[in-house]
């Protein structure tokens, strides 16, 4: 679980960054490759900022995503019977070098 959470900060810190706006849950699927087991991100939310409306985080599958910059990344790793989820938060990179790059 470590390693996949790690695959993922890694990625969206690299340059040029894998940050994916409004990204869906396959978009950071295939930054890492248990060596056993299956490892699968089961939904991306983008942080509203508006803590009034459900928590200030919404999934990026409702219609009409907005995305600030901020994302939670549901990981789950599944060995056997068993399995773990994690959530992430990401937060894309504001460097001039980044095609695409909105800074607020």
């Amino acid at each position: 679980m470590r390693a996949f959470a790690e695959a993922v900060e890694s990625g969206v810190a690299a340059s040029p960054t894998g940050y994916t706006t409004c990204a869906h849950a396959d978009a950071y699927a295939g930054l890492y490759a248990p060596p056993s087991g299956s490892r699968t991100v089961t939904g991306v939310d983008v942080w509203t900022g508006d803590v009034s409306a459900g928590g200030g985080w919404r999934p990026t599958t409702d219609g009409g995503c907005t995305d600030t910059g901020v994302q939670r990344v549901h990981l789950t790793v599944q060995v056997g019977d068993a399995s773990e989820t994690l959530h992430v938060v990401i937060r894309r990179p504001c460097r001039p070098s980044d095609v695409n790059t909105q800074c607020a």
